[in-house]
Parts: C-alpha cells; sequence; structure tokens
C-alpha cells in the first residue's frame, strides 16, 4: 500500500471472531486511517480489512532484520 512504509500483522484473542487482526503500520506521507481501510478493502477484500490498526514510527527489530512481534 502506498499509505505506509511498512506493515507487520499479528492478531490477539476475541471473543467474537475467535482472533481479531491487527495491522501495525509506519504511516507514508498522507497516510489516513480511513484511506488505509478503503485501500484494504479494494485491493484484499472486506475480510482483509483489519480488525485494528495501530500506527508505530519503527518496528522493533532483530539484527537480522526481523520484526519483533511480542514487542509490538
Amino acid at each position: 500500500c502506498p499509505l505506509v512504509q511498512d506493515v507487520a500483522v499479528t492478531s490477539r484473542p476475541d471473543e467474537t471472531l475467535d482472533a481479531a487482526v491487527i495491522a501495525h503500520v509506519i504511516p507514508a506521507a498522507g497516510y489516513e486511517e480511513k484511506s488505509f481501510r478503503a485501500w484494504c478493502r479494494e485491493h484484499l477484500g472486506r475480510r482483509g480489512v483489519p480488525d485494528e490498526i495501530r500506527e508505530h514510527a519503527s518496528f522493533p527489530r532483530t539484527g537480522s532484520g526481523r520484526v519483533i512481534v511480542r514487542d509490538l
């Protein structure tokens, strides 16, 4: 998506959905959550829209560059 520099996806338990999808995003210039959700809906389908979106300035990473998910 051109609205984000980087994204990591995680989940959390949810009683209604079984698991809620969380998109952790590092916004690009012009980012708006509403526009990001619309982009997801258009390119990934209705089920591809995350249940929750969290913005970050950067992601914690390992020495090899992998995102440390437990630290998000």
